[in-house]
């Protein structure tokens, strides 16, 4: 019979050491991504397949938009959308739960920017402001009367599901801060032990199920509106 593998040692309790802060700076998560595979592995396989087809219409946008500034800066913004989602997964099942939440947040922005600037108005204020340009309101910009009414004929947008959207990229907004919200996301809830890097916590399966859902929905959006946009590149050139 061939030697057992030796499970990597818990971290509980680390003590603080320059050894220590080296390891959690270049930690293998493959123990934690084995445990994600194991238990959620249809989900995980539902999230691959729906972020290759956006990752395929965001690659073919880029080889058949015109490449002029705006319909450029616009595909950036979509791909920022995708790599935020792969990102976000990726944190997700390394076990850390706070930065794939930031991520998830950082998607739904991309898409409100990559939105935004098909219309003309919001297109001049961005080139005009450039790095100050309040993209922190891009979801509420969406919304205003007319940017949503130009949307609607453009890609059909509809404000009750958007409206469902910046909810649930409203939720994600307590991952970016260090609130009362985010100490649970350092807590291991099974244990009570503090967490130090990404760990998997199996208290918290039932969010980090809904994460994963959450990022195949919004991964096959993401390929919609990327389809829908393509339609109205050629006119804002």
């Amino acid at each position: 019979m061939g030697e057992s593998k030796r499970k990597p040692p818990r971290r509980k309790g680390m003590r603080a050491s320059l050894a220590s802060s080296r390891e959690l700076v270049f930690y293998d998560d493959a123990p934690v991504q084995r445990k994600f595979a194991q238990r959620f592995a249809p989900e995980i396989d539902a999230f691959i397949v729906a972020i290759h087809e956006a990752h395929v219409e965001v690659e073919a946008a880029g080889k058949s938009w015109p490449r002029v500034e705006r319909p450029q800066k616009l595909l950036l913004f979509l791909h920022v959308a995708l790599n935020s989602l792969y990102c976000s997964v990726h944190f997700l099942v390394s076990g850390y739960i706070q930065a794939a939440g930031q991520q998830a947040r950082n998607y739904g922005e991309a898409c409100a920017m990559a939105m935004l600037l098909l219309i003309d108005a919001e297109w001049e204020s961005f080139a005009s402001q450039r790095e100050r340009f309040p993209a922190h309101e891009a979801m509420a910009r969406v919304t205003r009367k007319r940017n949503a009414t130009l949307l609607s004929k453009a890609l059909g947008l509809d404000l009750v599901r958007w409206g469902d959207f910046r909810t649930i990229n409203r939720y994600y907004d307590h991952h970016s801060h260090a609130g009362e919200f985010s100490l649970a996301l350092h807590l291991n809830l099974r244990t009570g032990h503090t967490i130090l890097g990404g760990e998997f916590d199996a208290a918290k399966q039932p969010e980090y199920r809904d994460h994963l859902a959450r990022a195949g929905g919004g991964a096959r959006s993401l390929a919609a509106l990327v389809r829908q946009i393509g339609l109205h590149v050629a006119t804002i050139a």
